[in-house]
């Protein structure tokens, strides 16, 4: 199988459920042969949290919005880490 990784991504090879190895960015030939390929975007990505009011310690409502950038470091754990990352990171912010 001719597998084409894109520069903003790296591919997850698994054989058996184990991992195996890295793609990097380029043209790669593999067994597909009990093997799972799982794509992982990682260039920058714009998290955006909408407008939500605040009460303040006085009594005050603020309505507050939230913008953070994430940029994937290590494909490995962001897909392994938790179910849908990108999800985690919204509710963490």
């Amino acid at each position: 199988m001719r597998i084409i990784v894109e520069e903003w991504e790296r591919v997850l090879a698994y054989r058996d459920g184990r991992f195996t190895e890295v793609l990097a960015p380029g043209r790669h030939r593999r067994a597909r042969r009990r093997q799972r390929f799982v794509r992982v975007t990682v260039r920058p990505r714009l998290l955006v949290v909408p407008g939500q009011e605040v009460l303040t310690a006085d009594g005050l409502t603020v309505k507050v919005s939230l913008f953070a950038t994430c940029r994937t470091v290590d494909p490995r754990r962001w897909h392994e880490a938790v179910e849908d990352a990108d999800a985690f990171v919204y509710a963490a912010l």
